[in-house]
């Protein structure tokens, strides 16, 4: 069962950070599976029988290693953060709360479990209190919250989005109740069961927010997550079970061999979850001399990835204005990766084959892609005013700034990970006045304001393409 749940965990953990881990909620619920995988290995460990032969019943956590069941809870409210809206005025202040609150007191009580569980002491009780109580009284804040954001949180073209906000309303009450039925000073259920079933809560909530992802990017999510846990499971398999037939035919559940198993279903999910970054290592070392080829294969694969993602009943919405405008807007923010632009609804504009025909390009998702990038460019700049200059910082250039700089240029102006090298003067000066003069806010707003005017270009277009 142990072994089970690692492999799953240790998967949709791996699957979720290669969707978009630059995506807070997909990056932290990724970190928190992977970080309740190293649980469950260290529970799988005290299971290992002493004489290397024989397992004993499923044990409790050592004490000493309580405290790493905060990890993957405090990991899940960086994702829940994530999901609340920018104008939620609670957001700020969790977050800072989470930030330099919460983290580092998990870092400070982690020694004082160590201790505790050495020399099995007065304090192990005390302690799991506070952890307790560090963890749950701001889940269940954030869980509110939620509720109460759920029509935000909900894509409003994603007509499974409430069912999704339900199920997150219904989940995260459950991690929060699994964490309180570990301190009880009694318990009819073992804590080693109580444990797993917190990893089922975390394996749901992973799959939620994958779906609220693909959702938000106008994919569908079951036939690439069933395509990545078959294979996982096929490595798994392949390779951890070599190191299981060695176990049971001659060396027992000796520590070093469960310690191979571990490392080697591991290792089968990375291999299989980044195995196109890896082929691209590979074709850089080989294939060196030909930049061209080498970019052309990487260029291949990731349409092979994407098309599993694509929705087989994806709708052009023209009729309904705020949705068209919405799939503007979506379509605006992927401009920077072909790959998720390729499985946009827009691709399917009559108006992008009429691209494709006037550049004499043959038919073909990545093309059509290409083509509708170079359509939201010539509508962007359609937004800056007639003048000579590259960048102004005036009212006139509010909607060209807010589109050109952020989705053309590539500027993320407000992201602490983005080193911005080699900028033309223009966007230097565009980075500095958004950085100073604009507060993340008022560029969402100009953005979507922006996207009205692009939407409304891009339908005026279409009209004249039809007729």
């Amino acid at each position: 069962m142990q072994l089970l749940i690692y492999t799953l965990t240790i998967w949709l953990g791996l699957y979720l950070l290669r969707r978009d881990w630059r995506d807070a909620r997909l990056f932290w619920t990724g970190v928190g599976l992977l970080l309740y995988a190293a649980t469950v290995a260290a529970l799988t460990f005290g299971a290992s029988g002493a004489d290397g032969r024989t397992a004993r019943p499923v044990p409790a956590l050592p004490m000493q290693l309580w405290w790493l069941l905060a990890l993957p809870a405090l990991c899940w409210m960086g994702a829940a953060l994530a999901l609340l809206p920018a104008h939620e005025p609670w957001r700020e202040h969790l977050a800072r709360f989470w930030r330099y609150g919460q983290w580092p007191l998990i870092v400070l009580l982690a020694p004082l479990f160590v201790a505790a569980g050495a020399t099995a002491n007065a304090f192990a009780r005390p302690l799991q209190l506070v952890l307790a109580g560090a963890v749950l009284a701001p889940l269940v804040l954030i869980t509110m919250l939620l509720f109460r954001a759920r029509a935000q949180v909900a894509m409003p073209d994603a007509p499974q989005g409430p069912r999704f906000v339900a199920l997150l309303g219904v989940l995260i009450p459950m991690l929060g109740l699994s964490m309180a039925a570990l301190l009880l000073p009694f318990t009819i259920v073992p804590p080693a069961w109580i444990i797993m079933g917190m990893g089922l809560d975390l394996l749901l909530l992973g799959f939620v927010i994958g779906g609220l992802d693909a959702f938000t990017q106008g994919e569908t999510l079951l036939p690439d997550l069933l395509l990545s846990l078959d294979a996982t499971l096929l490595y798994v398999l392949l390779f951890g079970g070599l190191v299981g037939a060695t176990m049971l035919l001659s060396t027992g559940v000796t520590p070093p061999m469960l310690a191979l198993l571990l490392a080697t279903i591991g290792a089968s999910a990375i291999v299989q979850a980044f195995a196109p970054h890896l082929q691209h290592q590979l074709d850089r070392l080989a294939l060196g001399q030909d930049p061209e080829l080498v970019q052309e294969r990487a260029e291949l694969r990731a349409l092979a990835d994407t098309l599993p993602r694509l929705d087989p009943i994806r709708m052009l919405n023209l009729e309904d204005e705020e949705a068209f405008v919405r799939q503007v807007r979506r379509a605006l923010s992927q401009m920077e990766d072909l790959t998720k632009l390729s499985v946009n609804p827009l691709i399917d504009l009559p108006l992008v084959q009429t691209q494709l025909a006037q550049e004499d390009q043959a038919d073909s998702t990545l093309a059509r892609a290409q083509a509708l990038k170079s359509i939201l460019e010539e509508a962007i700049q359609r937004l800056k005013p007639a003048s000579a200059s590259k960048f102004e910082a005036v009212a006139a250039w509010r909607y060209y700034n807010a589109l050109y700089f952020p989705y053309v240029v590539g500027l993320k102006p407000y992201s602490r990970r983005t080193i911005h090298n080699n900028l033309e003067p223009a966007a230097q000066e565009a980075l500095a006045w958004f950085r100073s003069q604009v507060p993340e806010r008022t560029l969402y707003n100009w953005q979507n304001a922006g996207a009205r005017l692009v939407a409304q270009y891009i339908a005026e277009r279409h009209t004249l393409t039809i007729h």
